[in-house]
């Protein structure tokens, strides 16, 4: 009985044309005449099963390997395959793919897990599904509207029957989601050990293979050189390579004697930037788009296109430093991190000047404070000696009698003149920079609404040239010369002022008093105008200080906040590292870190005040022992502040330091504190961020942690690489990751790699067959001796997809466990 269902037959994209009759004849199909409405129509295949249909084409020679055959897998209707009875026939079909007329969206659950593979009773065979536009309109109004994409190297049957069996990575019904950054092409103008060299790379996942010494790590290592990746530098304490001297030592053997340039093209949200390095100075250039090159910086590199990179065998050694542990944790983040860190950094200098400006407010009251009881000293003092004048007339006296006023009233005057002068000085402060306006600008691209940004920037200009007018105006009307009306009343006022001294400095010298008393007088009233002039000043300065101690405060609580919100932002970055791990690592956070490191801090501040050690660890653990830690150690930075601007002179009693006391620490040590203390240093002391520091485990059993740097080699590399391949991130750079993995755990890392290269691009150098084979390459670039059997000079020998016949020949040939790796993929996905 033959099967009814349709079928796509779909052929190489070279077949030859004249080929098609031939084939149409063996599978004895009939084409309606072309002038048919309807369009061609086929007769229904005299086979009862779709494995007859293939078994009749690879008889023939000229068709064999050269088509694939798709089933009409649609929901519903008499020529799909998913219909009553027809279970066994999908079972045992050859076919690896099939098409569903419109989305697959439509398929009902129950077709949905026959084609995923899950319903016993079909077999547990999972298919490959295009959706198809079935566009049947003259006008193919239809065309297009359901797509489905497909990864291919070449348009071939066999890469589309390759794509169907590794379905979860080349054939989708969406478009593919492609890492949003990722490193183009590297070139290098010329190398002692690879020669020149221009390479491109695959957005998802370039693997380079070959023997060792034949340059698949020198060229990651030209890349993270170009990129201005940072190599771990090595500590005293542990065996960590020298990663950053061994990159000098091979730009210096390699590069540096040709004077050669290496240039990565790295593309970003679709934006391509180029990055050049000379191996002559190390000096870096950027270009960004259709843009110049323009030198640049490593920081300014690293920001803008950040990778992920670890050297041979660096996997394993991170687990052993807690700095570099660290910085895998933080990496997902580090765009919040960084904005926070910055934050602090503007902060710190913020609250810097609200510290000195709340010192100059205290000074500026104490010494107002100050002068003024000077001043109301001298004048009862000048008052003393007016009153004890002798042989005056009543004129005489009554004059001396209006001397206050007089001295008061010009004061007055004279700080209303000053008042003007400041006016006169922001109205030019404020002329100055509005004949800075507007600033020249590069004019936006030419769109359909420049002449309206146009129109924006002619009344921009227009208001700031009639507002420039009007304070030019302004300006002119408290000059000098033009503020006619005030200074014909000040000259008044000075006439009748200097009139009057005239009339005081006679009935002065008209006393019997001893001369050496009016010559004090003189002094007294000199030294008082001084002192009026000064207290002015100083209050119109304390004025414009504001109220910087609620600026003080209000920075400081959001000092504090940053330190919740780095550790809100590390919880979640911890909190996703076990989760990216599958819960090998956990990650807890202590604020402030070491408690020695605290007590360290408080031996700086405290030093010269006798307060011991074991005083300060006393404190340290008080503070570490309260639920709220951050909260605990500001307050015992606050007390430190009070005591820092604590003036005996002033408040006798020592400010009340309830931490302090609390671990025994005495008045004395307090005052002794205080002297020793300047605000100063206490600011240098108190802006130092505290330190939020992660402690790392991993899993060995259920529910039981050990620390992370006890674990095996093998065990912190495959945690490690795990949560990289499970992040989104910038691409990631591996030389060697199989280091330290078992073969099972290799095998699941390949099939890690899959979902992986649609997050972020890969980039890794490998021996393991496995890796390259069963993670599904999109690229492999092959690297062999230029001389053979002479490891001084490396070369590409070949390059292209996985799925290419002469690249897996190369796998085959020049990894070891390459054949063993297709088979065994051919065993696990069938292809």
């Amino acid at each position: 009985m033959a099967v009814p269902c349709q079928a796509l037959l779909i052929f190489d994209a070279d077949f030859p044309e004249e080929l098609f009759e031939l084939v149409l004849t063996t599978l004895t199909i009939t084409p309606e005449p072309p002038s048919s409405p309807k369009g061609p129509q086929v007769e229904p295949l005299p086979f009862n099963s779709l494995s007859e249909v293939v078994a009749v084409l690879d008889k023939q020679s000229h068709i064999r390997g050269r088509y694939i055959l798709l089933p009409n897998v649609t929901d519903s209707g008499t020529k799909t395959l998913l219909r009553k009875g027809m279970a066994p026939k999908y079972a045992s079909m050859p076919c690896v793919g099939g098409y569903v007329d419109g989305e697959i969206m439509k398929l009902g659950e129950g077709n949905r897990r026959i084609l995923e593979g899950l319903d016993r009773s079909w077999g547990n065979k999972a298919i490959a599904v295009f959706q198809t536009s079935d566009s049947r309109r003259e006008d193919h109004q239809d065309l297009g509207r359901a797509p489905t994409w497909i990864k291919w190297a070449v348009p071939t049957a066999e890469a589309l029957r390759q794509a169907c069996l590794a379905r979860q990575t080349r054939v989708s019904v969406r478009e593919p989601f492609l890492p949003s950054a990722y490193i183009r092409s590297v070139s290098i103008s010329n190398s002692r050990f690879l020669g020149p060299l221009n390479l491109e790379l695959n957005p998802q996942y370039s693997a380079f293979i070959g023997g060792r010494g034949t340059g698949k790590s020198t060229v990651l290592e030209y890349v993270r050189w170009a990129l201005c990746d940072q190599p771990v530098s090595p500590s005293e304490s542990d065996e960590v390579p020298d990663y950053a001297s061994r990159r000098e030592s091979l730009i210096s053997k390699t590069l540096r004697p040709l004077n050669s340039v290496v240039e990565v093209r790295f593309v970003a949200n679709g934006v391509e930037h180029v990055v050049r390095r000379d191996s002559a100075d190390g000096r870096v250039f950027l270009k960004i788009g259709s843009g110049e090159f323009k030198l640049s910086s490593d920081t300014e590199i690293r920001r803008l296109l950040p990778i992920q990179a670890y050297s041979q065998k660096q996997l394993s050694s991170v687990a052993v430093r807690v700095d570099e542990l660290t910085r895998f944790l933080e990496a997902p983040g580090k765009a919040e991190l960084d904005a926070i860190d910055q934050r602090f950094n503007q902060l710190a200098a913020q609250i810097r000047e609200l510290h000195a400006a709340r010192l100059q407010q205290r000074l500026l009251g104490r010494t107002i404070s100050e002068k003024l009881r000077e001043l109301e000293s001298l004048r009862q003092q000048a008052e003393a000696i007016r009153a004890a004048l002798t042989g005056l007339n009543a004129s005489d006296q009554a004059v001396i009698a209006q001397i206050g006023s007089y001295q008061a009233a010009n004061e007055y005057v004279n700080r209303i003149l000053r008042d003007i002068d400041e006016v006169s000085d922001v109205l030019g402060q404020l002329e100055e920079k509005l004949r800075t306006l507007p600033r020249p600008r590069e004019q936006p691209p030419e769109f359909q609404e420049s002449p309206l940004i146009q129109a924006i920037e002619t009344e921009a200009t227009t208001l700031l040239s009639a507002l420039r007018e009007k304070v030019t105006e302004w300006r002119q009307h408290v000059a000098p010369g033009e503020r006619a009306a005030l200074s014909t009343r000040v000259a008044e006022w000075n006439t009748a002022y200097n009139e009057f001294m005239v009339k005081y400095e006679a009935a002065k010298n008209a006393s019997q008093s001893h001369e050496s008393r009016l010559a004090e007088l003189s002094t007294i009233e000199g030294r008082i105008s001084e002192l009026a002039t000064a207290v002015d000043r100083a209050q119109r300065e304390l004025e414009l200080l504001g109220d910087p101690q609620a600026r003080y405060e209000a920075s400081w609580q959001e000092w504090k906040d940053l330190h919740r919100d780095r550790l809100e932002v590390l919880e979640r970055l911890a909190a996703n590292l076990a989760g990216l791990s599958g819960g090998l690592i956990r990650v807890s956070l202590i604020a402030g870190g070491d408690q020695s490191e605290l007590v360290n801090r408080l031996k700086l501040v405290t030093q010269g005040s006798g307060i011991h050690t074991s005083r300060l660890e006393d404190l340290v653990k008080a503070v570490a022992a309260e639920s709220d830690i951050l909260e605990a150690w500001f307050s015992l930075v606050h007390e430190l502040e009070n005591v820092a601007l604590w003036d005996p002179l002033a408040t006798p009693e020592a400010p009340a330091c309830p931490a302090i006391v609390g671990v025994g620490i005495g008045e004395a040590q307090i005052r002794r504190l205080g002297e020793r203390l300047t605000a100063d240093r206490w600011l240098d002391f108190a802006l130092q961020p505290l330190r939020i520091v992660p402690v790392f485990e991993f899993r060995a059993k259920e529910n039981e942690y050990i620390p992370f740097a006890d674990a095996s080699a093998g065990q912190q590399a495959t945690a490690l690489i795990r949560a990289l391949l499970s992040q989104e991130g910038p691409p990631l750079l591996i030389d060697q990751p199989e280091d330290d993995l078992d073969n099972q755990v290799v095998l699941e890392v390949a099939g890690d790699i899959w979902k992986a290269k649609t997050r972020r691009q890969l980039i890794f150098a490998s021996h393991n067959a496995n890796l390259v084979v069963n993670g599904d390459a999109d690229l492999v670039v092959a690297f062999g001796y230029r001389v053979a059997g002479d490891a001084s000079g490396g070369r590409i020998v070949a390059e292209g997809a996985i799925d290419v016949p002469e690249t897996n020949d190369v796998i085959k040939r020049i990894m070891e466990g390459g054949e063993e790796a297709f088979k065994m993929r051919q065993a696990k996905y069938g292809f």
